[in-house]
C-alpha cells in the first residue's frame, strides 16, 4: 500500500503500547493518522429491508461512520504497515476494516463497516490517536474508547436521503 503525498491528520508519532491488564510497556511504535473521513454507505441489511422497514425509516441497514487510514512503524520495520479501520455511530470501538503489510501485501480486507465477519480492535493507546484524529476534524460530538460514537450534525447530511 503506497503512502499518502497528503498532510497527515496526525503526523508521525511515537505511541506507547500498554498491556491493557497487567499495564506493562509491549512496545513503541511510530504512528500516523494519514486520514479520517465521514462515510455512508448501503450494508447488506438496506438491499434485504422490506418496504416496510424502508418507509418506516428510510436509513435502514445504513453504515454512517467514520473510515480511517492508520499507519504503524517499528523501530526494527521502518516501512509502515497500513490500516483501514471503521467506527460505526453507537459503536464504541475503532475495527479494522484491512490491514496490508510494509510491501503492500493483503493481510485481510473487508468493506466499509462489514460487521459480517470477526472483528479485530486495535490498542486502546492507538484508538486514542484516531479519537483526537476526529475530534481534530470537527466530524464527533461525542468518542471516546468505549463510548458510543455520536457524529455532529452537517449541512451535508441534514435532509439527506438514500438513493432510490
Amino acid at each position: 500500500m503506497s503512502t499518502s503525498s497528503a498532510t497527515p491528520v496526525i503526523p508521525a508519532r511515537d505511541i506507547v503500547l500498554v498491556d491493557p491488564d497487567t499495564g506493562d510497556e509491549l512496545a513503541t511504535v511510530t504512528a500516523t493518522v494519514v486520514s479520517v473521513v465521514r462515510k455512508e454507505e448501503p450494508g447488506v441489511l438496506t438491499y434485504l429491508a422490506s418496504a416496510r422497514q424502508k418507509e418506516a425509516n428510510p436509513r435502514y441497514g445504513w453504515m454512517i461512520g467514520l473510515e480511517a487510514h492508520l499507519q504503524i512503524a517499528t523501530a526494527s520495520n521502518p516501512k509502515p504497515h497500513s490500516y483501514f479501520l471503521s467506527r460505526l455511530v453507537d459503536e464504541p470501538y475503532w475495527l479494522q476494516d484491512a490491514h496490508f503489510g510494509p510491501n503492500g501485501s493483503v493481510d485481510f480486507s473487508h468493506g466499509f463497516g462489514d460487521r459480517t465477519v470477526n472483528k479485530k480492535t486495535i490498542n486502546q493507546e492507538l484508538q486514542a490517536l484516531l479519537n483526537e484524529a476526529a475530534r481534530t476534524l470537527g466530524f464527533v460530538d461525542e468518542i471516546g474508547t468505549g463510548a458510543p460514537l455520536v457524529l455532529t450534525a452537517s449541512s451535508s447530511d441534514a435532509g439527506a436521503q438514500p438513493p432510490a
